[in-house]
């Protein structure tokens, strides 16, 4: 199937065990927790 400019791919439902899924994972967070606070401590 070709996809032309006007439609769009379509996402499944976002259920709560996808939901889980996606989002129980918050090692990403506080890497970025810890870049922000870096940024912050040498922009000073």
């Amino acid at each position: 199937m070709t996809r032309t400019a006007r439609t769009r791919p379509t996402l499944p439902p976002l259920t709560r065990r996808r939901a889980a899924v996606l989002f129980a994972d918050e090692s990403g967070a506080a890497t970025a927790e810890y870049a922000i606070a870096t940024m912050a401590t040498l922009a000073r």
